[in-house]
């Protein structure tokens, strides 16, 4: 702002508070008073506004030398261009010249010398086909030589013309702006002109050269930090597995459809020296190390609460999360890769995409994630083939549903391999009691809450068709992970509550619990999906008839070592109490990171409460960024409680023990959650021993009581008649409905221009006042028509 008003001013275009405003800041620029002084009068300004002068004399005389000298230049490069350019347009003449006569003479010049060839050849014995003929002086190549030579020093003589030119024109015009400023103009003016100047050839560099001296370290901390926050380009942090061209394999489709089978055979081959299976679930991944070890391939187990180590190994079943990018394979598979785009686990598929060393990589998913692994195929140099799945059976959605009111006893009606969705627990052993009471069927139950190994189990009794068990009740828990051979899925709701927010549930989740249904190879080939109301069958079959979209983006984490590097760099600037808490470096390192379209960053918020609940123990970046990752349930205080106490006494340097848990068996459901809650605390526990090499005999004592804990949980789900129930899975969904259409219609009305403040008090108010108005009258009728539905 300074150059731009003083050079107005210098200029004469300035008016008095413009050239007042000039003085001030130069006053401040140059550090003489705050600018309240007269400048005009100071020694220093008369001393400048002579110094500048004189400077504009010599400076005047210098370029005034150098315009002389560059017109003179300039003359003698223009006659050397005319002289240059009538060298070239003569040449090129003579070239046309001798074209035009060949062309003209051509047919008399043969003839001619098959007339003299053909009467020496009679005399002499020779023809004139072996003498040599006379070539034109434009074809021979130092002609040609010689022309292009003329040409190209014609172009850079042009190119010298044109660059004095430009050089002329600046000077003239620093010639304009000197002669404008000389001293027979105010004060004022003298003084800016000086400064100007002073600006251009003295102050400019100075300042500069002061700026990198004071800041260069803060100029270049902020550049290292540019690049370590860079993840444009995340297939460059794997450079061991950019050293070879992988090829990568994608078996796409439906639930189903053999995708994962197919993958598995070309691991299981002979010839397959190094491979490694790498799935969403412990329970995966419990499976596939099952087969292979059952194909005759030792293979070693790595899930985050268990690590089984065989001598020998050469094969490898392990969860995404735990895959190791140091080893090599010959072939590995990355199972359910549409979970690349999930918020919470996203990441590990895209690490496992972009770096891991196997010479083919099979990726197994569905259809939905062609486009995202063709891009990261394209980003690495790999190649890459896709083959597309069908399913193998048929799926239908039914006619009708069970029934069209919201009433119990519906569930009588259910038949040998049915499967009902439910999405609490309390509803799952409500329907299995009047199940299990209306008619002679019995049930497996199966959600998220329970251990995976018992989770197993169900499934295997319901599969059995000696077991006696021939209803399965389940969660969403069954879209993954689970072979099951059901025949018709029964959505309960197709409402989902999480404890915070009441949706709808989503298509693509609609399609991958009904894609259950119907398993080639089993008693049902053929699957059939439902509700229970009537109501919710036009939502289900939109969801069957609707295309799943694209992966857009993949998930994306730091590692550690890029947190550390991140840290380092930011070492002059962080502050002492955030230094060693990761939760405010995430959000730091979010804040600057930049990422590329098809990328984002995964969301960091239960690794915050985590954070928050170890930041006051003196841990390491690096331990911290390990319990940050902990598979821990931040909704289970005693599992939190667990956590800290673990890090803590790590921190002390004392053993990381865990004390005797209480282990009964329960009599009502709360007792059950937290006979469950125990086994997620040993989980938990054995997951810490893994990462941060615990003691040996803690380890097998948490193993131990998590046998037993197991063993309680699976006679109570055997016998679930003496269980304390009070519940109402009729009453449950009505509430979760309702809600479900408040919250939309309050996202509605905070979408609509112009719903204001005022608009939603005036609403309360409304609520209000009806609310009084209806007194106990209105709660007494709902009360008594949600004690009818539950009777």
């Amino acid at each position: 702002s300074l150059d731009i008003v003083v050079k107005d001013v210098g200029d004469g275009k300035g008016t008095d508070e413009e050239g007042e405003a000039a003085r001030l800041a130069a006053a401040r620029l140059l550090g003489i008073g705050d600018g309240t002084v007269d400048l005009l009068q100071h020694p220093l300004t008369l001393g400048l506004a002579e110094e500048g002068a004189a400077n504009r004399i010599e400076e005047f005389e210098r370029l005034t030398t150098v315009k002389n000298e560059m017109r003179e230049k300039l003359k003698f490069l223009q006659e050397k261009l005319a002289v240059e350019q009538f060298k070239v347009n003569e040449k090129e003449s003579l070239v046309a010249a001798e074209k035009n006569d060949n062309d003209d003479d051509h047919n008399e010049k043969n003839v001619f010398e098959r007339l003299t060839g053909t009467i020496s050849g009679f005399f002499f014995g020779d023809s004139s086909m072996d003498r040599q003929q006379t070539q034109p002086i434009s074809q021979t190549p130092e002609f040609q030589r010689r022309l292009a030579d003329l040409r190209k020093f014609l172009a850079k003589t042009q190119d010298e013309i044109t660059y004095s030119r430009r050089r002329l024109d600046r000077v003239e015009s620093d010639l304009l702006l000197l002669d404008s400023a000389f001293p027979d103009r105010p004060p004022a003016i003298l003084l800016s002109a000086s400064l100007i100047f002073l600006w251009e050839k003295s102050i400019l560099p100075v300042l500069a050269a002061r700026i990198f001296d004071e800041h260069g370290r803060v100029l270049a901390a902020h550049a290292s930090l540019s690049s370590r926050t860079d993840l444009t380009r995340p297939q460059r942090w794997y450079p061991r597995a950019r050293l070879s061209r992988r090829r990568i394999v994608a078996h796409l489709g439906p639930t189903n459809s053999g995708k994962t089978y197919v993958a598995m055979q070309h691991l299981l081959r002979k010839d397959v020296k190094r491979g490694g299976y790498f799935g969403p679930l412990r329970l995966l991944a419990l499976e596939q190390y099952d087969e292979m070890t059952a194909s005759g391939h030792y293979t070693n187990l790595l899930t985050g609460q268990e690590k089984r180590d065989v001598p020998f190994s050469t094969h490898e079943s392990a969860t995404v999360e735990m895959a190791d990018l140091q080893k090599e394979y010959d072939v590995a598979v990355v199972d359910e890769v549409q979970m690349i785009e999930d918020k919470e686990r996203g990441h590990a598929y895209s690490k496992a995409l972009l770096g891991m060393q196997a010479k083919t990589l099979h990726v197994c998913g569905g259809a939905e994630a062609e486009e995202m692994i063709v891009k990261i195929a394209k980003q690495c140099g790999d190649d890459y083939e896709i083959n597309h799945y069908e399913r193998f059976t048929d799926l239908k959605v039914a006619e009708k549903a069970l029934t069209t009111e919201q009433k119990a006893g519906v569930y009588g009606k259910v038949e040998p391999g049915d499967c009902i969705v439910a999405f609490s627990h309390k509803d799952l052993f409500t329907i299995k009691r009047e199940i299990e009471k209306l008619t002679r069927h019995k049930c497996c139950v199966v959600y998220g809450s329970l251990p995976p190994e018992i989770r197993s189990h169900q499934a295997r009794l319901f599969n059995d068709p000696h077991s006696g068990y021939d209803i399965l009740i389940s969660t969403d828990a069954i879209g993954m992970g689970l072979n099951l051979n059901i025949r018709r899925i029964i959505f309960n709701s197709l409402y989902k509550s999480d404890g915070n927010s009441c949706n709808i549930l989503k298509h693509t989740e609609v399609k991958q619990i009904a894609g259950r249904a119907g398993r080639r190879n089993s008693i049902y080939p053929n699957g059939i999906v439902t509700c229970r109301l009537e109501e919710d069958m036009l939502y289900l079959r939109q969801c069957m008839e609707t295309q799943i979209p694209p992966v857009a983006r993949a998930g994306l984490f730091p590692s550690k070592n890029q947190l550390l590097a991140f840290l380092k760099a930011m070492d002059h600037s962080i502050p002492d109490r955030e230094r060693h808490d990761i939760g405010s470096l995430l959000d730091r390192f979010n804040e600057m990171a930049s990422i590329g379209s098809d990328y984002f960053l995964c969301d960091i918020e239960d690794k915050h409460a985590i954070a928050k609940k170890i930041k006051d123990l003196p841990l390491s970046i690096e331990d911290r960024y390990t319990y940050v990752t902990a598979p821990v349930r931040i909704s289970d205080p005693k599992a939190m409680a667990l956590l800290r106490k673990y890090a803590k006494n790590q921190s002390e340097g004392r053993p990381t023990g865990i004390q005797m848990l209480h282990l009964f068996r329960p009599y009502d459901f709360n007792q059950l959650a937290d006979l469950l809650s125990k086994h997620h605390q040993l989980d938990l526990f054995l997951w810490l021993c893994t990462h941060f090499d615990g003691n040996i005999f803690e380890q097998q004592l948490a193993e131990t009581m998590r046998r037993n804990t197991t063993g309680f949980i699976r006679s109570t789900l055997k016998n679930t008649k003496r269980l304390k129930l009070d519940h109402c899975y009729v009453r449950r969904d009505v509430r979760v409905r309702a809600n479900a259409q408040k919250e939309s219609e309050r996202k509605g009305r905070q979408n609509t221009p112009g719903a204001g403040g005022a608009g939603r008090r005036k609403s309360r108010k409304q609520r209000r006042g009806r609310g009084k108005a209806e007194g106990g009258r209105g709660r007494t009728e709902s009360r008594r028509q949600m004690q009818n539905s539950h009777t």
